[in-house]
């Protein structure tokens, strides 16, 4: 230990005998960082705004790191330098230390400058900037010292343009101008409003306008702190840019790209004011017409513009799309639109074979096949087939194992497809209308293994028969999934879309290799009351199910990367239910139920800095009935736990309510009508392959009142329903390969909400073996 000591306070005096000076060149000092010191020449302003720009602008260069007042990484790289340049001394010299920042005497000069042009363009128009600078042992700080008046008003604003057309289009918008009277005078408020004068411009035809051929001039004679600002234009301004700009032709190569042969003629169509060029009619001509709301003999407009772009990307089936306007050699206020179009290939297919890992409870090989044409019936329909089957073994003896397996077909067509309507696109909007049709299919293996002595005793003699003729037998039950529907999407805004299924038709059918495990099931996993069981194992008969339904999505990233970004998604389905019995045995006087389904999902991304980001969702969805109880489907039933809900528990093993998991999670318990759960995460960036997330969940499922399993412990309580939360926290590891993202989550129960009130935290009893660790693909939301 005194060893220890010692070396310690050897190691500390070499690094305080290393002068700071050592590596400096002859006359030059150590920048040390600089102040700032604001005094206002009057009362009734305030200067915070102005302060935050000149803490921003100081931000660079920064000094040298100080650490219980010694620089400590100045001194190692100090301690480390060679002359003779030695690969292992530079290399701890880069590693522990970090080079003198040098004070820079021209630089304080451009920094006084600069604060006076910012206070300037803040509305401070007689600012005096004085850079005081210390020098003390070869150690140099600086001492803004700025003197500010009154900050200038904006007092009339006057229109002065001379094109008589600009400046009535001008005096049109100017309800809405960014500039009024009595505020303060901003440089970059300015700057925004030539952009909006512009924006508007364009978007009434003036094509060539530019925000440049704008200025202000700023009038302060005689007056208090006022200033007053006449819009007009530049001198020398080209006289195209005046002028409203009329489509005169269209010109569309509709495959720039094509493999041309030389025996292959080049085909010119005239459609409805487009020109179309192309070596072979791949999409028709219709369907190019409506997608491109540019017209002959209309004025050009923005809208116009982007929105042809939006729709000719909307099609997906073009990789490149091009669209240029040039003046027309007919006329000074004439464009010629030139729309370049490459085509993707029509016909892809592709497959994989991997394997996957689900819930922390299966793994196993994956196969996937999809086809797709882009371009069937020569209107950018699309169709798609689609295949996937995995394997499931499970990680746990006491889980069955399972095989999945998924097919679907989906016809999807641009604009919206209504019957006894013209189909066509509606210009304020992109939209198209899809039809799919899918079949799922889960066969699930039941382990018997060890219970032959339970089958006999309790009279399930044909499986016991089996089970003794061969100790590996497995009966299982396939449940088949056959869905119908017809969606129409569209959106106004990239950030917002909506979504109406006003035909979806669902059959459940499912199969029992052994009738006699129909009634194992009911006997083992649900309640002991044999009434209740068979009305809880509802879920698994035969049900027809038709669920139009609304979804309203909003997302804030489609349009713009923020520091603040929000993400919704809300879904609106009326359902009804009818089983379609199969098994006398189920006595039911009324078959049919009919709910309301409602479903939400808020989350909210706060990117504080480049490599910190903050991130929080809640989740809310409600099954109401509105005749008889609520009957969700088998693959409809709400349940929490896993590595994209509370990572700390598994799947299936919270809920309803403070009802104890039964310890298997394949079948229903952890299910209800209710579901409500929240998550929080940090995640902080260590390089651009590694991030860590640091998470709190909670969250449960109930009951309505009147269910299939009707008893308080699952039904919800709007004064009880938080004590039953399930909470948990933990922390994970995200690995960013760019074209996915791994990622490995650690949790910890918190609380238990199926123990006894009072003893439901658990917090301070974990152990290890508490943990519950999720592998998964992206982020949990």
């Amino acid at each position: 230990m005194m060893e220890n000591k010692v070396f310690l306070l050897f190691f500390l005096s070499i690094c305080m005998s290393c002068s700071l000076s050592r590596t400096l060149p002859e006359g030059e000092q150590i920048y040390t960082g600089a102040k700032i010191k604001i005094k206002k020449e009057g009362k009734n302003f305030s200067t915070a705004e102005l302060k935050s720009t000149y803490t921003s602008i100081l931000k660079t260069p920064k000094p040298n790191k100080k650490f219980m007042g010694i620089y400590w990484r100045l001194r190692f790289y100090n301690l480390f330098h060679s002359k003779k340049k030695r690969k292992v001394w530079m290399w701890f010299q880069k590693r522990l230390g970090e080079p003198p920042v040098i004070y820079d005497e021209q630089l304080t000069e451009k920094t006084e400058q600069l604060f006076k042009n910012r206070a300037f363009n803040q509305g401070f128009f007689n600012t005096q900037v004085k850079a005081v600078v210390k020098k003390r042992r070869r150690k140099a700080s600086v001492k803004y010292h700025v003197s500010v008046e009154p900050p200038y008003l904006l007092s009339n604003l006057s229109n002065g343009v001379s094109d008589s057309l600009i400046r009535s289009q001008i005096n049109a918008i100017r309800s809405t101008s960014l500039l009024k009277t009595g505020e303060l005078y901003k440089l970059e408020l300015l700057k925004q409003e030539r952009e909006r004068i512009t924006t508007a411009l364009r978007q009434n035809g003036h094509y060539f306008f530019r925000s440049s051929d704008l200025k202000f001039l700023a009038d302060t004679l005689n007056s208090n702190h006022k200033v007053g600002l006449e819009l007009v234009l530049k001198e020398n301004v080209d006289s195209i840019n005046l002028l409203p700009q009329t489509i005169h032709r269209i010109i569309v190569y509709s495959d720039l790209n094509f493999e041309k042969k030389d025996d292959l003629p080049i085909d010119t169509v005239e459609y409805e004011g487009l020109t179309i060029i192309s070596s072979r009619e791949l999409l028709r001509s219709s369907t190019l017409r409506e997608a491109i709301v540019l017209r002959t003999g209309k004025r050009y407009s923005t809208n116009d513009h982007r929105a042809t772009l939006q729709r000719l990307s909307f099609l997906q089936y073009y990789q490149f799309i091009d669209v240029q306007f040039t003046p027309s050699s007919m006329s000074d206020s004439l464009l010629d639109v030139t729309i370049k179009l490459t085509p993707r290939k029509v016909i892809t297919i592709e497959g994989s074979i991997g394997g996957s890992i689900k819930a922390g409870l299966y793994a196993g090989p994956e196969i996937s096949l999809g086809y797709l044409n882009r371009n069937l019936f020569r209107g950018a329909e699309q169709l798609r087939i689609n295949f996937s089957g995995n394997y499931n073994f499970p990680l746990d003896v006491d889980i069955a194992s399972r095989f999945e397996q998924k097919a679907t077909i989906e016809l999807s067509k641009p604009g919206l497809i209504i019957p006894f309507k013209k189909n066509r696109w509606v210009e304020e909007f992109i939209a198209q209308t899809k039809a799919a049709f899918s079949f799922s299919s889960d066969k699930i293996k039941i382990p018997l293994n060890g219970t032959q002595d339970f089958l006999i005793e309790e009279g399930f003699t044909n499986l016991a028969e089996r089970l003794n003729a061969d100790t590996t037998f497995a009966p299982f039950i396939v449940l088949d999934n056959y869905d119908l529907s017809l969606t129409y999407q569209w959106r106004y805004r990239p950030e917002i879309q909506h979504e109406l299924t006003p035909i979806n038709i669902v059959w459940q059918a499912p199969r029992y290799e052994v009738e006699e495990l129909r009634r194992l099931l009911i006997f083992i996993f649900l309640l002991s009351d044999e009434d209740n069981s068979e009305g809880a194992l509802l879920n698994l008969e035969q049900m027809f199910i038709f669920k139009p339904n609304y979804v309203y999505r909003f997302d804030s990233r489609l349009k713009k990367l923020r520091t603040h970004n929000f993400f919704y998604r809300g879904k609106l389905s009326v359902v009804g239910n009818r089983l379609l019995e199969r098994n006398s045995s189920i006595v039911r006087e009324n078959a049919e139920s009919q709910f309301l389904q409602w479903e939400n999902d808020w989350r909210h991304y706060w990117h504080f800095s480049e490599k910190q980001a903050f991130a929080w969702r809640l989740s809310t969805k409600f099954s109401f009935p509105f005749r008889n109880e609520v009957l969700l489907p088998f693959f409809d039933l709400y349940s929490v736990g896993g590595p994209n809900s509370l990572r700390s528990f598994q799947p299936r093993q919270v809920g309803p309510g403070s009802v104890e998991p039964s310890g298997q999670t394949f079948f229903f318990t952890g299910t209800g009508d209710i579901l409500l759960e929240g998550s929080m995460e940090w995640r902080p960036k260590l390089t651009s392959l590694l991030e860590l997330g640091f998470f709190v969940d909670a969250g449960n499922v109930w009951l309505f009142k009147g269910g299939t399993r009707n008893d308080d412990a699952s039904t919800f309580h709007l004064d009880s329903f938080y004590r039953q939360l399930a909470v948990g926290g933990g922390f994970g590891f995200r690995f960013d390969f760019d074209v996915l993202l791994l990622r490995m989550d650690l949790g910890f129960p918190f609380t238990k909400p199926w123990l006894p009130e009072g003893q439901r935290w658990v917090s301070d009893k974990l152990q290890l073996n508490d943990a519950v660790f999720n592998l998964a693909f992206g982020y949990s939301f």
